[in-house]
Order: C-alpha cells, then structure tokens, then sequence
C-alpha cells in the first residue's frame, strides 16, 4: 500500500503505509524505498505480529530507517514492542528507537522528525494505522481481532 497523505492530516507530503509482514515484503519494501528516495532515510513505524521472522524483517528494514518508532497497537497477536527493541539493540549497525504506548503516540513522534514516513510491519498494522489517518479508530475497533 502507498499513499502520499495531504498536508491537512498533518503529515508530510511522504508518509507510506505498507503492509510488508516477513522478511521477503520488507526486503522488497526495502528496495522500492531506495528506488523512489535513493539514500534518504525513513523514520520508522513499526509494528509485527509475534509469529513472524522478527530479526530478518529488521535486518531488511535497517538500512533505508534514521530512526525506528515501535507503537503498542491493538492485537493480541502482535510482538511486543520490547522484544522488537532488543532486535533492533542487536542488529549492526543498531538502530535509535523509541517505544511508544499507541499509534497516535508514535505518528505524533513521526510527525516531528524531518525524514519521510515508513509504516509498515503488518496488513493488520496498516489497517489500524489507516483507521487512524483517516479520523476513524473506532472503525479499526470494530474489526480489530
């Protein structure tokens, strides 16, 4: 999924939300960001499910991302933000991250850095991230397992 979101939602012209969730889709993920943004880097938002290749997912991620933002989103399924940010202290080079206690917390966060915005990590991540986008979270609620 891509999509450049207008100024009005408060986001940069280049905010992307991709449902890339194994380490094949981050790869490609990857390689289409260096495609459209050559050596520019993301701040990035992510969020994986637990049952998923957590450290090759932030291997292919790591070189196009600044700064990683690791949200607590709404799924029982999802990796818990502490175990991402112990993969990504150990991945070289390591990665700066934050943990945050929700999306709006860590678009907020996203919002105030100057890179361009990668979300991506999971379909159902994208999902909740584009309720938000879209003024809707109680539209994720309703369908969120």
């Amino acid at each position: 999924m891509h999509r450049d979101w207008p100024v009005s939602n408060g986001l940069r012209a280049f905010t992307i939300v991709d449902g890339a969730h194994n380490p094949a889709a981050a790869r490609a993920l990857a390689e289409t960001w260096r495609e459209n943004f050559g050596n520019q880097r993301a701040t990035l938002v992510l969020a994986v499910l637990s049952d998923k290749d957590l450290r090759a997912i932030c291997e292919a991620l790591a070189p196009i991302s600044e700064f990683v933002l690791l949200p607590k989103i709404r799924s029982e399924r999802a990796a818990d933000p502490e175990e991402l940010a112990r993969v990504l202290a150990n991945i070289t080079p390591p990665l700066p991250y934050s943990i945050t206690q929700s999306v709006d917390e860590a678009l907020a966060l996203a919002r105030a850095k100057p890179n361009p915005i990668l979300i991506t990590g999971s379909l159902h991540f994208a999902g909740e991230v584009l309720a938000h986008l879209h003024g809707e979270p109680a539209a994720f609620e309703e369908c969120a397992q």
